[in-house]
C-alpha cells in the first residue's frame, strides 16, 4: 500500500526525527520528500549509502558524468509523492553507482563511454578478460521528424580488439581499433524500433568507469 506524502505531517509531529542524514541536516529539513526521508529508518540508511556510493563513483567514473546524472535523480526523487515512489528511486539509483564506486573494469582496454553525437551513446565496462557489459542509449527520426528513442544492454564475449553478442533478432560485433575507437555492426532489431540504430562508428569521450543510465532505466520499471 502506498503511503501518501501529504498526509506525512500529522504524522512527522509524533515522531523524533534523528538529527542527522547522511546527505543533509536533518534539523534544516523542510520539504516533505527530505522529512520523509529522516523519518524513515530503511531510507535514511539508503541516503546514507547513496551518499558514500556518490563520492567513490566520483572518484573512479567519469566525474561531470555521475554530478550531471546525480542532479537529474535529485529532481526525479523530489517530484516523488509517496513513500512507495521513494523507495524505488533509491533502490535505481544505488544500482546505477554501485558498479562505479566499485570501480568495476577501471583501466581494462574495452572500459569507457563511446559516442556517435549527442543522441546516441554506448557505454562499456569489462568484466572479465574476455567478456564486457555494454548499455547503449540512442535516438531516431523518421522521415516527418518523429523522434524515437531506444536502447539495449547486455553482456558481449570478446577476444582481443572483437567482441560478439547475439539474442533473438539481435547480432552485434564490437571491433575496437588502435585509435580507442569503437565500430558497432549490427544484424537485427534488436528491440530499437524502425529508427533507432546501435550500428555505427563511435569515438571513445572517456576511459573512466561509465554508468549504465539505460539498464537504470530497466531496472526502474
Amino acid at each position: 500500500m502506498k503511503s501518501s506524502l501529504p498526509f506525512l505531517p500529522a504524522l512527522l509531529a509524533c515522531l523524533t526525527m534523528p538529527a542527522i542524514a547522511a546527505s543533509f541536516d536533518c534539523g534544516q529539513a523542510r520539504t516533505p520528500v527530505e522529512r520523509a526521508i529522516c523519518t524513515d529508518p530503511s531510507l535514511s540508511a539508503q541516503d546514507e549509502q547513496l551518499a558514500l556510493l556518490f563520492e567513490q563513483a566520483k572518484l573512479h567514473g567519469e566525474r561531470s558524468e555521475v554530478i550531471r546524472q546525480q542532479k537529474g535523480w535529485l529532481k526525479t526523487r523530489d517530484a516523488c509523492k509517496d513513500l512507495t515512489c521513494l523507495r524505488k528511486q533509491y533502490k535505481s539509483q544505488v544500482q546505477l553507482l554501485q558498479p562505479v564506486a566499485a570501480a568495476i573494469g577501471q583501466g581494462m582496454p574495452w572500459t569507457g563511454r563511446y559516442i556517435v553525437n549527442r543522441d546516441n551513446e554506448l557505454a562499456i565496462r569489462q568484466i572479465g578478460p574476455k567478456q564486457i557489459e555494454f548499455d547503449f542509449m540512442g535516438c531516431g527520426y523518421s522521415a516527418s521528424g518523429t523522434i524515437s528513442c531506444n536502447g539495449v544492454h547486455g553482456v558481449a564475449r570478446v577476444q582481443g580488439s572483437r567482441g560478439h553478442f547475439s539474442a533473438e533478432d539481435c547480432n552485434l560485433q564490437f571491433y575496437r581499433h588502435e585509435d580507442g575507437s569503437m565500430s558497432v555492426d549490427q544484424q537485427g532489431i534488436c528491440d530499437l524500433g524502425a529508427y533507432v540504430t546501435m550500428g555505427n562508428q563511435y569515438r571513445r569521450v572517456s576511459k573512466a568507469v561509465p554508468t549504465f543510465p539505460y539498464k537504470s532505466v530497466l531496472d526502474g520499471m
